[in-house]
């Protein structure tokens, strides 16, 4: 179920995605000769985004860039519309899957409140901050469920963090009670704790790759940000480093506890679903009302 849920976050939150419904009913009705039509204009007026790494120089690069393009490509002109992701906003909204399987899960999805790379940062930081306690307090103490756990979810440049519970036991209002009151309670009261979680970040941020392929990879992740300077980790490092304690402090307040962006997402039996939430009636609504960070 929790598993589900997260297909179903990517739907909600994200354009182009679709469900797997809607690509099974747009199944359907394919033939042979739409295959071959498709198959002949994959890449017809398409442009190529190339990477060339390792020991080649400028010149070599742009030449193998430009064997893929005519290779590839009509070098006709042509405009992808824009991806958009859905900006929340301080009303929380609910969804609801009813699934062929007895356990209850609950996803709340928190979203960044901006998509600059000073948020990325604090998000990233208040994952690693509330992690192990959040596991500890709903897993080791409540016993909630077997799944448990806090995760970054990042659409294009917006941040964002999971709370996950899946239980065969507990209900839905219970599993929310149990997230709410851990985010109420939850405090971190000195610098050099804070400090800690920082240069755990740091550590992962600053890693260097250990093959060609890592680096590439690294690469691919500032071409996939548009960070066009390619240290994108390096200026998330530098603006981690600089959070101080009551930076976060405030940061936490407002957006975990005053002004909270939530997603909720929760899966169950169909005799499970809590009577009292305004269950969003469809995904494909939600979206076409919201407003939304738009990526040309």
């Amino acid at each position: 179920p929790y598993s589900q849920l997260f297909s179903e976050l990517s739907v909600a939150m994200f354009t182009p995605q679709w469900s797997a419904e809607e690509k099974l009913t747009a199944l359907e009705s394919l033939s042979v000769s739409d295959m071959k039509s498709f198959v002949a204009s994959l890449y017809k007026d398409g442009d190529a985004r190339v990477l060339v790494y390792g020991n080649f120089a400028n010149e070599e690069a742009k030449a193998v860039a430009e064997e893929v393009d005519d290779l590839l490509t009509d070098n006709q002109q042509w405009t992808l519309p824009p991806a958009k992701v859905v900006q929340l906003d301080a009303q929380p909204d609910w969804w609801w899957l009813q699934v062929d399987h007895p356990d209850q899960a609950l996803v709340g999805y928190l979203q960044g409140q901006e998509d600059s790379l000073a948020e990325q940062a604090r998000m990233m930081l208040l994952k690693q901050v509330i992690s192990a306690d959040f596991f500890n307090e709903l897993r080791t103490e409540q016993q909630l469920g077997y799944i448990v756990f806090a995760t970054s979810v990042a659409y294009k440049k917006v941040p964002g963090l999971a709370l996950v519970v899946q239980s065969p036991q507990a209900s839905i209002e219970q599993i929310r009670q149990a997230m709410d009151e851990f985010l109420r309670n939850f405090e971190l009261t000195s610098q050099s704790s804070l400090e800690q979680h920082k240069q755990a970040l740091l550590v992962e941020l600053e890693q260097a790759p250990k093959n060609l392929s890592e680096q590439a990879s690294l690469y691919w992740e500032d071409i996939v940000q548009e960070h066009w300077d390619f240290n994108r980790r390096q200026a998330l490092a530098a603006a981690i480093s600089s959070i101080s304690l009551s930076d976060f402090t405030q940061y936490y307040q407002q957006v975990v506890l005053k002004q909270p962006h939530w997603l909720w997402l929760a899966a169950g039996e169909s005799v499970d679903q809590p009577k009292q939430e305004p269950w969003l009636p469809s995904l494909e609504e939600f979206k076409l009302k919201a407003k939304t960070f738009s990526y040309p």
